[in-house]
């Protein structure tokens, strides 16, 4: 697992979306799971984040096809991105949630 700056891994992991600009207005204060959850939602990409400790702290389902989802593990302002299959599946049911 390896530790990166959220703006700077989305605007890798998405590059025809405008990430910077999208969290330009809110990056003084640092980017929240929220602040990411609302990114995926307005941008239809399926998300769920978990704290240390493998709980989940917020999550959006959608299908979407078009793109891949953004599962990470959120600690100490930097993300995590993880790319384990398990932990991909949630809690069914819920389309946003905040823990």
């Amino acid at each position: 697992m390896w530790k990166v700056d959220p703006i700077a891994y989305l605007s890798t992991k998405y590059p025809t979306i405008p990430v910077e600009e999208y969290f330009e207005i809110i990056a003084d204060g640092g980017v929240t799971t929220n602040d990411i959850l609302d990114f995926c939602q307005r941008y239809r990409i399926k998300c769920i984040a978990y704290d240390v400790d493998k709980n989940i702290i917020g999550q959006y389902h959608i299908n979407n096809p078009k793109r891949k989802p953004l599962i990470y593990i959120a600690h100490n302002n930097h993300i995590y991105p993880v790319e384990n299959k398990l932990l991909k599946k949630a809690k069914k049911g819920l389309r946003r949630s905040y823990y």
